[in-house]
């Protein structure tokens, strides 16, 4: 092993992930986790003898999503759901079909035909030219009004939990655009995708999940690198410069050659106080969105991968996840309220919340519906704030990865780690 040693901080997905190809790269390292649990947000617990994932609901099992599981050893507890079930859209008191392709463009109810024609006109609408500030602005330039209100604006904003009206386009659409390769229009590209993909029999990787919830990965992993892998011990301070830094946690101070922050931004800010104020000051400022999930047990699930809920529509809840339907776990939705359109939901108690998931969902689907759980996260907002990230620049020897700097998502956070571990042994293999 390297004698050059890494010092990852925080054991989520990013990191747990980081950890595991530095192994991969024989660097040496040592990670540390703040929670007894490996996994950060994407954790999950048995509540009544329901599995219930607290963050992620399921991933795509792409080629790395697939080769870290197989290199873990969770092949035999991977549950994948059928790739033909919908997503759907909540307007106008009912469930419509989310137009996520051309034929369903074609037969769904959601869209008049003078937007569905108006949107046919994308590939004329050209990305060059003055940029819009926002993702909102974007999406109605592009696709019309009635498409951002109904269908795209609460999609785009759903991944995210924010509101594409406050989302900056620079760190939000751009980067997607630009990271995936569009080059003037995006339906274009769409077509080109799917065409290619039907040419060479590439299919896409269906929705997955496993066994034991979304929070089996990070476990696994945590548990493959069990010896360099230190859950329960906060990193409390962070000194050093150049090639040299001392980690302290309550247990032990150690000297490390590099350092990986796989944190939210502010804890990340924390940290770097001491070593690079400015750099602290604009991680601090990146502002995060407070999102509810609403985990319940329903008498009807619709055959669907879930819904988001229309601009139009008056409900709290902004969309649900039918995780029965997706992995065989009878009549289980996870929905979710709070995020960048509705912030004031999370200052109400697990009751209320409770109580309006119950109502919402039993709006939407019919039947009886009966909270059992409730959870809170924050997530990136990647509004105007994230303007500050122009000023993060870490000093030579400091590492920063994280779903703040890029595209939200399993598969993402793993590109991120494995990036990052090429780097570092890049930059470990010129010091020898």
């Amino acid at each position: 092993m390297s004698e050059r040693r890494v010092a990852v901080v925080g054991g989520g997905i990013t990191g747990l992930a980081l950890a595991h190809y530095l192994d991969g790269y024989d660097v040496e390292y040592t990670l540390f986790e703040s929670d007894e649990r490996p996994g950060g947000v994407m954790q999950s617990r048995e509540v009544d003898g329901k599995v219930v994932d607290l963050g992620p609901q399921r991933t795509r099992l792409s080629p790395m999503v697939e080769n870290l599981v197989g290199d873990v050893g969770l092949e035999s507890s991977v549950s994948t759901a059928s790739d033909d079930l919908p997503l759907h859209i909540y307007h106008d008191g009912e469930l419509r079909l989310a137009p996520t392709s051309l034929k369903d463009g074609l037969r769904t109810n959601l869209l008049s035909w003078r937007t569905k024609i108006r949107m046919t006109v994308e590939p004329w609408k050209s990305l060059t030219g003055e940029e819009p500030e926002t993702a909102e602005e974007f999406i109605r330039h592009r696709f019309g009004d009635e498409a951002y209100q109904r269908f795209l604006g609460p999609l785009y904003g759903g991944i995210y939990a924010s509101d594409p009206g406050d989302m900056s386009y620079e760190h939000s659409v751009k980067q997607m655009v630009e990271t995936r390769g569009i080059d003037g229009s995006v339906l274009t590209w769409a077509a080109k995708k799917s065409i290619t993909r039907k040419l060479h029999s590439h299919e896409t990787p269906p929705p997955c999940s496993f066994d034991g919830g979304m929070g089996a990965l990070p476990e696994a992993v945590a548990e493959e690198h069990g010896e360099n892998v230190y859950l329960g011990e906060a990193v409390e301070n962070l000194t050093g410069e150049g090639r040299g830094f001392t980690v302290e946690t309550q247990e032990r101070s150690e000297e490390f050659d590099f350092v990986v922050l796989s944190t939210p931004a502010d804890a990340a800010g924390r940290l770097l106080e001491e070593i690079d104020e400015k750099t602290a000051n604009a991680l601090d400022n990146l502002r995060y969105n407070d999102l509810v999930s609403v985990h319940l047990n329903c008498s009807e699930v619709p055959e669907s991968l879930g819904f988001q809920t229309s601009f139009d529509e008056e409900l709290d809840t902004l969309g649900a996840t039918f995780v029965g339907s997706m992995f065989d776990r009878g009549g289980q939705v996870t929905s979710y309220l709070g995020g960048g359109r509705n912030p004031d939901a999370v200052l109400r108690d697990d009751e209320e919340l409770m109580a309006t998931g119950e109502s919402d969902i039993e709006e939407v689907v019919g039947g009886s519906a009966e909270a059992f759980h409730v959870n809170r996260v924050r997530m990136p907002s990647y509004d105007g704030s994230w303007t500050d990230l122009s000023k993060v620049d870490p000093p030579e020897g400091i590492y920063l990865t994280g779903n703040y700097l890029s595209r939200a998502g399993v598969p993402g956070r793993l590109r991120e780690a494995s990036s990052t571990a090429e780097a570092l042994a890049e930059a470990v293999s010129a010091e020898e």
